[in-house]
């Protein structure tokens, strides 16, 4: 047992558990968020992703998946390269100090917090695109859509993966 209470393969199996979510979202961010598009926006899944998993994992191990999956979303939009992944592993840390703080059994401190977070990326995103100077048709003009869809987006996908990581499969092999 280590110091969480769990024996050394239970924690080596959540830890590929969560790495193979990892490579799955990246492919469901590339091939299938695009057909939730609504006004112009596709949500970002890989917010909700990252906040679960500085809630649920441990921090040396969950800092290196996210810098590794913010990496992998850079490479999709190569005008960013390096954004998302110093992005997701601020946001991990900050996730992972600050949530024993909050209840996280209560709905609206949950929404206002992924509010939260999406106001601060998408705030990032937009300073970044300035610095840059990179137009992006539309992105300060639809921000509030954008913000507020990806966070009714975030909570969903939060709640799923919350439940998703609940239930426990066997494999007798």
């Amino acid at each position: 047992m280590d110091a969480s209470g769990l024996s050394g393969e239970t924690r080596e199996m959540k830890i590929l558990k969560y790495i193979i979510w990892a490579i799955l979202l990246i492919y469901f961010q590339i091939l299938i968020a695009p057909k939730f598009t609504l006004l112009g926006t596709i949500p970002n899944f890989f917010l909700p992703f990252i906040v679960f998993l500085g809630i649920y994992s441990e921090f040396r191990f969950s800092i290196h998946i996210a810098f590794f999956s913010g990496l992998a979303l850079d490479l999709v939009y190569p005008y960013l390269l390096g954004f998302n992944s110093i992005l997701f592993v601020l946001l991990i840390y900050f996730t992972a100090k600050h949530h024993n703080s909050l209840n996280k059994d209560k709905f609206a401190i949950v929404a206002l917090s992924m509010l939260a977070i999406n106001i601060i990326y998408y705030f990032l995103l937009w300073f970044m695109n300035i610095l840059y100077a990179t137009a992006i048709p539309g992105l300060f003009s639809s921000g509030l859509f954008t913000i507020l869809y990806n966070t009714v987006i975030s909570i969903l996908f939060l709640y799923l993966i919350s439940f998703a990581d609940k239930i426990k499969f066997y494999l007798n092999v």
